[in-house]
């Protein structure tokens, strides 16, 4: 029984590997705009289709997921959560290295691949922030 529960415990990390590994979290500081959220969401979702990410709605009205697919079976994901702010709103973003086989290898095609999503989100903050700026 003991071994049971330590295989278990020792399982849990590389079954939250095999989903995704992350590469950065953005706080809403960082991209706080003078527009109503629709607006923002609207910016977001015209940047990322510009620059080849596909795009899907989230859980509420206000989030969003961009997804730049790669060669060999990676994605770059990136999550928006647009909030309202002060004189504004803003978007908080999560984005991490994903790959089809990623359950396979226990995590470690997105380990090798996290420097092709980083890269890919880095391109696509610095282009948001050039047509975008404060």
């Amino acid at each position: 029984m003991k071994l049971t529960i330590r295989l278990l415990a020792a399982s849990l990390p590389l079954l939250g590997a095999s989903c995704a590994t992350e590469i950065g979290r953005w706080p809403a500081t960082d991209f706080t705009y003078a527009m109503s959220p629709d607006a923002l969401r609207g910016e977001v979702k015209t940047s990322l289709e510009s620059q080849g990410w596909f795009t899907h709605p989230g859980d509420t009205a206000t989030d969003l997921r961009g997804i730049k697919a790669s060669a060999g079976g990676h994605r770059t994901v990136a999550d928006f959560h647009i909030l309202p702010a002060a004189k504004g709103s803003a978007f908080e973003l999560a984005a991490g290295s994903h790959h089809v086989a990623n359950w396979a290898t226990f995590g470690i095609l997105g380990l090798s691949t996290q420097a092709q999503a980083h890269r890919a989100m880095s391109r696509w903050i610095e282009e948001w922030n050039r047509s975008h700026p404060k």
